[in-house]
């Protein structure tokens, strides 16, 4: 049993200590009992995801220039690539190299240009097979190349492909 009058639980309710109840008769009926319970907080859930939904839609919308390089490259391709540098294998990440130790990528790029393929070639990146509907180009990278290849203007940020995962 708790008090109502320091906010500390009452028959399994929370009760305020800032609004009194706004019913007149409540307080003739039950002098001692002058304070609201707190309502379930149902809203809390809902606005936590829409704005972490928002931050993320932002962040693939806007597409916009990171203020640095390496602010393009996600955290997973930096997790990966610091593990293939070490030699360490990529259990338990979602990403895939080759025996040469090349780590497959989706760079996102502000343009499917013939100039800007050739860009991303010259800095490391083999094997490219664009996707004009996506924006992006897939393609292997040394991960000794991720800083030269993300210094571009034309890429936007560098993933991890999506794989498709069987059930």
């Amino acid at each position: 049993m708790g008090s109502p009058g320091l906010g500390l639980p009452e028959n399994g309710r929370l009760v305020s200590k800032a609004a009194p109840y706004s019913d007149p008769c409540d307080k003739i009926l039950n002098p001692a009992k002058v304070m609201r319970p707190i309502a379930p907080v149902r809203w809390i859930a809902p606005l936590v995801w829409l704005t972490l939904a928002a931050c993320v839609d932002a962040g693939a919308a806007g597409q916009a220039p990171s203020s640095t390089p390496t602010d393009k490259i996600s955290p997973s391709v930096a997790l990966a690539a610091h593990k293939l540098i070490q030699g360490l294998p990529l259990d338990g990440l979602p990403a895939r190299s080759d025996a040469k130790g090349n780590l497959e990528v989706y760079v996102y790029v502000t343009g499917l240009t013939p100039e800007n393929l050739a860009a991303l070639a010259a800095k490391g990146l083999m094997g490219s097979v664009p996707s004009p509907g996506m924006g992006v180009v897939q393609g292997w990278v040394k991960p000794v190349d991720l800083a030269a290849l993300s210094a571009l203007p034309c890429v936007s940020r560098i993933t991890l492909p999506r794989y498709a995962l069987t059930r």
